[in-house]
């Protein structure tokens, strides 16, 4: 008999991080409860907590680890696997957008493939946890605005270029290639006691896991992502967007107290946050997944009527960020550490 793996992959803005940072802390935890967290000895040292690298190779992108030695590491985790009397539990989310060329399927559908013929010798159980699509894309909108990049368009127009929210198309083809998928929604895991300790649950383990709850990647607050946004004009470096991503912390009060009593948000009216919701196809995915018309995975969306939303820096704080790095009379840094008035 096949032990089974768990292939927890993703989707991304769903706890994984802190999960994976969990695992690897306590593997000794999982293995008393039938779960092995493999590393990639003797290969090579599993410096994140994630099985990223791993993921990365069988897609053809630079890893720590090659091919083969991916294949050989499957060999190992079977044979531990069979030794202790568990199954494997295996954390990326990358593999949610991994793509390998094929002229026969779909990248994506070809990369599953990929991963369903390395884990051949175990029983492949998916699991993806998903957010409520509003919630999902404001977080990935964060997360790329934190980075050096180029400023992006408004939330509901970048939204309709991410592929993370074909959910029913990509749900569908981890079912068409493993047949069994395990589904849990992140707004039920984060309003219990124990994000971790649920998340394990969710999977058949009664694990106790004693997990302080932690942003494991702390996001900035939505004025900072604001101005962030606006500043990433200027921002083509990592050193740069660090020292100034820590300039947003320092002066996080001032930057809050200049949106004045407006409500800071990303989207630019509480219609256009009330539309996206309207228009995506949930009945779909909740047909996908096995749910009658009536049932529903996500909370309700909260929508903040009868106030004035602003997507855009206040003009005093453009200014001050314009002459922050156009201002060649003092070097970047110096500039940074100075007191600022924004009030």
């Amino acid at each position: 008999m096949k032990p089974r793996l768990y292939l927890h992959a993703g989707m991304h803005k769903t706890g994984t991080s802190a999960i994976q940072k969990w695992a690897k802390a306590n593997r000794e935890v999982l293995e008393n409860n039938g779960l092995h967290y493999p590393d990639y000895s003797p290969f090579a040292e599993m410096k994140i907590n994630g099985h990223m690298q791993f993921t990365h190779s069988l897609a053809g992108k630079p890893s720590q680890l090659t091919l083969e030695e991916c294949e050989r590491l499957v060999e190992i985790w079977k044979k531990k696997c069979l030794e202790k009397g568990c199954d494997l539990f295996f954390s990326a989310e990358s593999i949610f957008r991994h793509l390998l060329k094929s002229q026969t399927m779909h990248p994506r559908m070809a990369y599953l493939v990929k991963i369903k013929e390395i884990f051949s010798e175990f029983d492949v159980i998916p699991v993806l946890v998903f957010r409520r699509p509003d919630s999902f894309i404001e977080s990935l909108y964060k997360e790329n605005v934190s980075k050096p990049a180029d400023p992006l368009p408004k939330i509901s127009e970048w939204a309709k270029t991410k592929f993370h929210l074909k959910y029913t198309e990509n749900y569908l083809r981890y079912q068409e290639v493993f047949g069994t998928t395990i589904v849990m929604i992140y707004e039920n895991l984060i309003k219990t006691p124990n994000f971790v300790q649920s998340f394990f649950e969710g999977m058949g383990y009664q694990i106790l896991a004693k997990f302080e709850a932690e942003a494991v990647r702390k996001s900035l607050s939505v004025p900072q992502i604001i101005l962030k946004n606006y500043s990433n004009r200027y921002i083509h470096d990592r050193t740069v967007n660090k020292q100034f991503v820590d300039w947003l912390a320092k002066n996080k009060a001032q930057i809050h107290h200049a949106f004045g009593n407006n409500y800071a948000s990303l989207w630019e009216s509480a219609q256009e946050q009330r539309s996206f919701m309207r228009d995506f196809p949930l009945q779909e995915f909740y047909q996908a997944v096995g749910l009658t018309a009536s049932e529903e995975m996500f909370p309700p969306q909260r929508v903040i009527d009868n106030v004035k939303y602003i997507s855009s820096p206040p003009e005093h704080l453009k200014i001050m960020v314009d002459q922050l790095f156009l201002d060649e009379t003092k070097p970047f840094q110096e500039k940074l550490e100075q007191p600022i008035d924004v009030l």
